[in-house]
């Protein structure tokens, strides 16, 4: 079993793009083209809806799964709104099941696009 993939981007010293979409197209570190070149990660704007007791265990799950808040509002006495920027890897990988299991299914998730951010990422093998 693979993990989901999502499309990174991939942008040379030369100047050119390419799209990644399968771990294999990773480029090698080892080579020698490897240096300057910067990988790119989609990342989506996520906005959740949920009881409010259930904030901290909420703002933790987005924690781990490396997103950055954008805006946390109280759209009612107990009903909390939060927007984060999340990776799209992270999304894919069972996010809004861990989302309900943690609000008792009392969550509401909506996302879009927000483009590509550089990341820190290296293609592992396991030999």
């Amino acid at each position: 079993m693979t993990a989901p993939t999502v499309p990174y981007q991939v942008i040379y010293r030369d100047g050119t793009t390419q799209i990644i979409s399968n771990p294999a197209e990773f480029p090698d570190p080892h080579e020698q083209n490897h240096k300057g070149l910067k990988l790119l990660e989609p990342m989506v704007d996520a906005t959740m809806i949920f009881p409010s007791e259930y904030l901290g265990d909420v703002i933790e799950l987005c924690e781990e799964n490396r997103g950055t808040m954008l805006e946390q509002t109280y759209v009612s006495a107990t009903r909390c709104l939060l927007k984060y920027k999340l990776p799209l890897a992270h999304l894919v990988d069972d996010f809004f099941g861990k989302l309900k299991g943690r609000t008792r299914g009392y969550a509401s998730l909506d996302y879009e696009d927000a483009g590509y951010e550089p990341s820190d990422i290296v293609k592992m093998e396991v030999l």
